[in-house]
Parts: C-alpha cells; structure tokens; sequence
C-alpha cells in the first residue's frame, strides 16, 4: 500500500509540472498580450480611458492626458465629475452617460476642458463590458478631439455665408441646373434682370425664359463642351462665355452675358451647370449706336464731294470712294497705306510734323496720285473716337481749280494795277489814292460791291469805305455819276 501510494505521488508530479508549465506560459501570454494592448493604446492618436462600475478612471492613454493636460497620476482614481469635465456642462455629460448605461453606444458630441480651463470639442465613442451575473465591470471611452474639423466647418459656413451674400446683393445673376437645364437656385438679382421672383423662375424650364434661338446656342454650347470633356477627361477649369436674349416677365426681351461652366460632384463627374449672367443692354444697345453712326458716316462719305480718311498715326484705316478716285486708286488699295503715300515728296516733312504735332488747322500740300501726277491738295483733321480708340478723320479736297482760279485773278488784279499805276503817273485832279482809282475802275466797269473786294482782296466793308471817300473827293451824287465823270474827263486808261 505505501509502495503503490509512493508510486502514485510520483506518477502525479510530472502532471503538477506540466500544469505550472502551462499556467506559467499563460501567465506569460497574458503579460504579453497585456502590454501589447497597452502599448497600442498608448500609441493611439485619439485618448482612451477605462473607468470602473462607479465610473472611477483605471486607465487612461497619453493621449487623453496630451488631450486635456492632466497627468495620469490626476486622473487615475478620479470619479465623476472628472477633471475635464466643464463645470457648466454636467447635465449634457450625465445624459450621454446614462445612454451608455443603458447600452445605447452611440457617440456623442462632448466639450471637455483642459487643464488650463481651455474648452474644446470632442466626440467619445463609449462602450462597456459585463461578468456572467450582468453586473457591468468596466466603461471603455476613446475620445478623439475634433476642434480642426469643427473650425473647417466653421470656415465651411462661413464661407457659404459669404457666397451667400454675395450671390444675394450682386447684380449679376448666379444661378445653378441639373444636367436637364432646370433650375435649381437663382439668386434674387433676377428680379433686376427679368423680372421674375427666383421661385417664380426656377418653376419655368429654359424654353419660357430666353429666346429660342438662345436656347439653342446654350444646348449647342452644352453638348460641345460634353464631347470635350469625353475627350480630354474632365477639364475643371474651362469656361464658356455666351451672349444670349433672355425673355422677361412682361414680355420683353434684355440681352445677357452668360458664363457658365460644370458643376461638380465630388467625384468630378458633370452634374449640372453653375452660371453668372450679365445685362449687357446698354453695352448692345451702345455697339448697334456705333454700328449705326458707322453706317451713316459711311453714307455720308460716300455722297460727299471731298475725299474722307480715317487714319491711326498715319496708317489709313477707312476711306470713301471720292477719296481713292482723287488719288488714282481703287478702294481697297487705299485701306491699309500710309498716308505719305498720298504726298509728294517736297511735302511730306510738312504733313508728317502735322500729323505728330496733332495740328489742327486746315493747309495745303501737293498731293500724288498713283500715276505719279501732282495736284495741290487742301486738308483739315479732328481726332475723333472711332472702334475704341482715338483716330484722326481729314477731309481732303483737290484745289486744282481753285488754284487756277486764284491765279486768273491775280493776273487781271496785276493789269489792273498796272493801269491805275500809269493813270496815277499822269495825275489826277481829285487827290485819289492808289486804291482808290483801283476800285474806281472796277466801278465804272459795272462790278459790285462783292466782285470789288474780290479781286481786290479786300472785304465788301472796306470796298464801300473807298467808295464814300471817292464820292466825297469827286462831289457825285452816285457810283453811276462817278464813274461816268471819271471816264468823261479821262481819269481811267
């Protein structure tokens, strides 16, 4: 019997070393697995606390002490209200809490306070776990601090408050649609613009507020921009500007700048268009006025007797037919010339210090034709606004005649001259001057008033002077009688 018993006890100890072995090496899992839980709460971002039943902190991760600057030391033991609890605050924390109690794990959003009596945002992710009885035996929390989002969604909002109000107060009119062109917000400058309520527009579909024609350039435009956008894969920068004829409540029609370009899902797919749209009326309305003055000018030039350029620093940008035929040229010979094309060379220095002195008076210069020929040619400019910008309109007028005429008259005013000086060599007996005798002359040759200051290069005023003092000195009663008297008694050759 005491053999068998000592045979059993040394049958039992291999059995007892192996049960050490293997509480031993459980022992050793349980460390381990015990510091890679702790090790992997303490390298985690967001802070992580484990609290008894009474909700007394048994743990807690650095991270939750970086989070709220208590050490572990303040908060391990620490029960409710915790240190980083706002004093202000405790109904809002004791409801989230009694959720958790009741096994409803939502998260929640929370302001904890750190040590320095800062607050900040936070979202706590609870849990807990329970022994077989169902007694709860530990709360778990991760907390994560959430002021970086909660400041981009501020930015967020406040951003959207500005475009807001910017969309609200700008004159133009910023509107959004599906892909289908409907609208899906209009800001209220569309009253301004087309006299509709921005609900009263949105409930229309394109066809009822612009042109037909206008609706088909936006569909065109549209449908182009989509086969780019197949192609080039998703062009997030491009825009497309248009000019469109809206239709307005009342039935009339306002011409609009449109610029408009995709709106975007967050994964870049087209989901419909955002656009800014413009009153251009008075701009039209100012482009027909020029496109109208154009014409009339045209007109005009073309019926006028003179020659009409319209230059920009002596370089010819419009001219009229007159004009090219005094010259020897076709029409559209002349557009694009310089103007000393047009001036032989003894003039050109004088034409081109007028043309940069900006002189404004009308001269004379001899003109070259295209065959080579010179004529005496009389110009006179202004500067006018012409396509945007300032340019110099001259009218030019072929002074042959003119010139001929001039020289006529100033050959029959030198034999004239020569007369009355012959005459006055002879003497006369009633003391007139030299001028005088001349328009005594003309006076017995039956010339007017007018035909005397003419020839004689003097006004009608100074011509009826001379003729009072002629009447005076001879003692007639008329021009008539002087005049007889005077070739009567041999005064005039």
């Amino acid at each position: 019997m005491t053999q068998r018993k000592i045979g059993e006890r040394q049958e039992a100890r291999p059995a007892r070393t192996s049960n050490t072995t293997e509480r031993m090496r459980a022992e050793e899992t349980l460390r381990d697995a015990k510091q890679f839980s702790e090790g992997l709460l303490a390298a985690m971002k967001d802070g992580v606390s484990v609290l008894d039943a009474r909700g007394v902190h048994v743990y807690v991760n650095s991270a939750l002490c970086e989070m709220t600057g208590f050490s572990r030391d303040e908060l391990i033991g620490a029960g409710p209200p915790h240190p980083y609890w706002p004093p202000e605050e405790p109904e809002e924390i004791g409801r989230a809490f009694e959720k958790t109690m009741r096994d409803q794990f939502e998260d929640f959003e929370l302001t904890f306070m750190r040590k320095n009596g800062q607050r900040f945002p936070v979202i706590v992710s609870p849990s807990r776990t329970k022994d077989q009885q169902g007694n709860v035996v530990h709360y778990f929390a991760t907390v994560k601090d959430i002021t970086g989002r909660k400041r981009a969604e501020e930015a967020l909002r406040e951003s959207e408050r500005r475009y807001r109000l910017l969309a609200e107060n700008v004159t133009d009119v910023i509107w959004t649609t599906d892909m289908d062109l409907n609208l899906t917000y209009v800001s209220p400058s569309v009253v301004r613009l087309q006299g509709y309520s921005p609900d009263e527009i949105i409930a229309l579909p394109f066809e009822q507020i612009m042109t037909p024609s206008s609706l088909k350039t936006v569909r065109k435009a549209l449908a182009e921009e989509l086969a780019m956008e197949s192609r080039e894969q998703k062009n997030l920068s491009r825009s497309r500007t248009l000019e469109i004829e809206e239709l307005r409540k009342d039935g009339s029609t306002v011409w609009a700048e449109m610029k408009v370009t995709f709106l975007r899902d967050p994964d870049g797919q087209p989901v419909g268009l955002v656009g800014v749209t413009r009153d251009i009326s008075k701009r039209k309305q100012a482009e027909e006025a020029l496109r109208e003055s154009e014409r009339r000018f045209r007109t005009l030039s073309e019926s006028s007797f003179e020659g009409i350029a319209i230059h920009s620093k002596g370089r010819m940008l419009e001219a009229n037919q007159p004009l090219a035929t005094m010259f020897g040229y076709e029409l559209s010979e002349v557009i694009g010339m310089h103007v000393l094309d047009f001036v032989a060379p003894e003039s050109r220095d004088l034409v081109l210090h007028t043309i940069v002195s900006g002189y404004r008076e009308p001269f004379e210069f001899t003109g070259l034709r295209k065959d080579g020929s010179t004529f005496p040619v009389e110009v006179c400019g202004r500067p006018i606004p012409y396509q945007g910008k300032m340019v110099t309109v001259a009218a030019l007028r072929d002074i042959t005649e003119h010139k001929q005429a001039e020289e006529a008259l100033q050959k029959v005013r030198e034999e004239l001259e020569n007369r009355v000086e012959r005459q006055m060599e002879r003497g006369n007996s009633y003391g007139l001057t030299f001028r005088e005798l001349t328009a005594l002359h003309l006076v017995a040759a039956g010339k007017a008033d007018k035909e005397i200051g003419h020839e004689l290069g003097i006004s009608p005023l100074t011509v009826h002077k001379h003729l009072a003092n002629i009447l005076s000195k001879m003692g007639a009663a008329s021009r008539t009688e002087a005049g007889v008297r005077a070739l009567r008694e041999g005064l005039l050759d």
